[in-house]
């Protein structure tokens, strides 16, 4: 079942992809492919509380997520990329159907990955099937990746293509640390859990309830407190 769920993903994703071709160009960046992106996904702004970070277990990357962050400038992106990864202005958030576009820089070696931020310098570990987890606001986005590609970096269509379903799409350079192509995993939302870590409510005088819910949506563990108002921390 699983895997049908995939090839119907990736038959979508081809569609989309040969509908961006034939409507708006595939090789050449125009400056009217992006405000034509942002003209259908109109912007959101995202509070400055508001958790957004992305964690690939594979490879052992936990970065937190630049929100709204245009490609085509430059300077923007690179002061962005030494905070975090950057999330693709005019794209969609987890929380809404369409493309998360997230993007990063890589670097020859391993070693020098926090010296010139290259946060995505080991994605082309990743395989179909692999795993990445987005937190967004008060929820977990889960995604299996779908599928692999090596694409010439003034191919837009990974960008600006409209998706029918929650998609993740995650690029960087290829080879690493070079410009010559790009590498693009797209990921298929499988899903999504709330990110409770630690809630007290009350009931009576000097009784409260503290529960928590695990990284295993399915295990709760509730610990019940009588008599005193004593507050255990449970993170």
């Amino acid at each position: 079942m699983y895997y049908r769920i995939i090839k119907a993903f990736k038959i979508i994703v081809i569609l989309a992809s040969v509908a961006t071709i034939l409507g708006s160009g595939y090789y050449i960046i125009r400056e009217s492919n992006l405000e034509i992106a942002q003209r259908l996904n109109p912007i959101k702004e995202v509070g400055g509380n508001t958790d957004f970070q992305i964690n690939i277990p594979k490879i052992e990357l936990e970065k937190k997520v630049i929100p709204n962050i245009d490609p085509r400038d430059e300077a923007i992106y690179k002061e962005a990329f030494k905070q975090g990864v950057a999330h693709g202005l005019g794209t969609k958030f987890p929380d809404e159907i369409g493309n998360t576009y997230l993007y990063a820089h890589s670097t020859k070696k391993v070693e020098n990955i926090d010296k010139y931020a290259g946060w995505f310098t080991r994605l082309d570990e990743l395989e179909v099937g692999d795993e990445v987890i987005i937190e967004y606001g008060q929820n977990k986005y889960t995604y299996s990746i779908a599928s692999r590609e090596i694409i010439d970096p003034r191919a837009t269509g990974v960008y600006t293509a409209y998706a029918p379903v929650q998609m993740l799409t995650l690029q960087t350079c290829h080879p690493r640390g070079e410009v010559t192509e790009r590498i693009i995993f797209k990921g298929l939302l499988i899903k999504t859990t709330p990110l409770v870590k630690n809630t007290q409510t009350h009931l009576l005088k000097g009784t409260f309830v503290s529960f928590e819910l695990q990284s295993d949506p399915s295990i709760f563990t509730a610990f019940f407190r009588l008599g005193n108002r004593e507050r255990s921390n449970y993170s």
